[in-house]
């Protein structure tokens, strides 16, 4: 059977509605009623500096992966035993790929326990890390902590980072709705909390706060992927000493493979001018024919690049993926794969 038209309706595709209040109608608001972000309100923190991420874990992640570690060594995280799983992890994380730049120093603690004990412990903690040499850079800590669930002195503890010195990165997970929360009052340095917890909004969905003096702190909220999959691969990705080439949403990570120049190559597999056209096309067939991706392969001042984008659909995984499969795929071209190809060619 047909369908069935109405009085007036010609069956015709109706024109895709233009962005702004012609789309008002696809959502079920009250007639009258004007959604703005409410959120910030809620926290009471200034518009600019909120904005809005899949969770906790990710608004943790984005700050210690932007934070610029100090080369010298003496850079230090601090964080209490209570620590949430993912963030210990995203803190190791950082420690292990930044290896002798950062280290962590975490404070036990025992339940029950006084407020005063806790800052008292951490303040021995960061006068303990100075002893060394050493600089207390960034403290984690919870508002409220998962396990076991117990308020957590945050504010007061915020209080003391700033006298300090050190940096406070707020894991409000559990926080927002559940708890009064009044940034502007008690002005961490980076602030998370899940919306879909306490608020009970679809999941997954966090505010994440920084305030404008720290805005220069966090130049991607995107993960970013260059230097851990250079990392992994044992190269470099392409910068200047300024950092300013990479101020963007990509990345140029060199591969270890080479093109023979009289000169003599990098570290890595030299290869022939002739077999580099044969290898640049076995590498480019396999990494959609068989790992089912694309990233830009080039080959350019006698080497072989890959360029990374940072879209809003990908996550630290994503990359960790990418830097395993372009080191597998460079030990088959070591291992002269392409050569085979080429000869079935």
């Amino acid at each position: 059977m047909g369908q069935k038209l109405s009085a007036g309706d010609t069956g015709s595709p109706k024109a895709p509605a233009k962005l702004g209040h012609g789309l008002l109608k696809e959502f079920q608001f009250d007639e009258g009623w004007r959604n703005l972000n409410h959120v910030a309100q809620l926290v009471n923190a200034p518009l600019r500096d909120v904005v809005f991420v899949g969770n906790a874990t990710e608004g943790v992640n984005t700050v210690l992966r932007n934070l610029h570690w100090n080369p010298d060594g003496r850079d230090a995280i601090i964080s209490f035993g209570t620590i949430y799983d993912a963030m210990a992890r995203a803190e190791d994380f950082v420690v292990d790929y930044f290896k002798d730049k950062v280290v962590a120093r975490d404070i036990l603690l025992t339940y029950p326990v006084e407020d005063d004990e806790i800052l008292r412990l951490f303040r021995e903690t960061v006068r303990g890390i100075e002893a060394e040499g050493k600089r207390a850079r960034v403290a984690v800590f919870d508002v409220v902590s998962s396990n076991p669930g117990v308020v957590f002195p945050w504010e007061a503890v915020t209080a003391a980072c700033r006298e300090l010195g050190v940096l406070s990165l707020v894991d409000g997970a559990q926080g927002i709705g559940m708890v009064h929360l009044d940034l502007k009052t008690t002005d961490p340095d980076f602030f998370v909390s899940n919306c879909h917890k306490w608020l009970h909004v679809p999941r997954g969905c966090a505010v994440f706060y920084v305030p404008e003096r720290n805005h220069k702190l966090i130049p991607s909220s995107l993960a970013t992927s260059r230097g851990h999959v250079a990392g992994v691969l044992g190269t470099e990705y392409l910068d200047n000493k300024t950092g300013t080439m990479t101020n963007c949403g990509m990345g140029n990570v060199g591969l270890p493979l080479w093109v023979a120049k009289e000169e003599g190559g990098g570290k890595g597999l030299v290869l022939s001018r002739e077999e580099a056209n044969a290898a640049f096309n076995f590498m480019a067939k396999a990494l959609m024919d068989e790992y089912k991706t694309f990233v830009a392969l080039y080959v350019r001042w006698d080497r072989f690049w890959v360029r990374i984008s940072a879209q809003v659909y990908l996550e630290m995984e994503d990359y960790e993926w990418l830097a395993k499969v372009l080191k597998e795929l460079g030990e088959r071209v070591v291992k002269g794969e392409f050569r085979s190809q080429k000869q079935q060619d």
